[in-house]
C-alpha cells in the first residue's frame, strides 16, 4: 500500500509541475486544469502540490519519500509564487 501512495504522490507532483514546464504548449495546461478559467484554474496546481505532499508523508520510507516531499514542496512554493504574481501583480492600475 505504501508503494501505491508513492505512485499517487508522484502523479500529483507531475501534475503540479506541468504548468511550470510547458509554458508555450497551452493544450497540456488546459488538460491539467480541466480548461478552467479564473481563480480555480490558477489554484489547481497548488491543490495538486498539497495533495502530493499529503501522499508523500504516508509513502514508504527512505529516499523516495524524501524526494517526493522535496519536489512537492518546491513545486508548491513555485506555483504559490506564480499565483501571487498573477493575482496581485497583474491588477489594473
Amino acid at each position: 500500500m505504501r508503494n501505491f501512495y508513492s505512485v499517487v504522490s508522484l502523479v500529483f507532483v507531475i501534475l503540479s509541475m506541468v504548468p511550470l514546464i510547458v509554458k508555450y504548449d497551452y493544450e497540456w495546461v488546459k488538460l491539467v486544469t480541466f480548461d478552467q478559467k479564473g481563480l480555480i484554474g490558477v489554484l489547481l496546481p497548488i491543490i495538486y502540490g498539497l495533495i502530493s505532499i499529503m501522499f508523500g508523508f504516508v509513502s514508504r520510507k527512505g529516499t523516495v519519500k524524501t524526494l517526493l516531499l522535496v519536489f512537492g514542496v518546491s513545486f508548491l512554493i513555485l506555483n504559490s509564487a506564480y499565483v501571487f504574481v498573477a493575482i496581485f501583480g497583474f491588477q489594473d492600475p
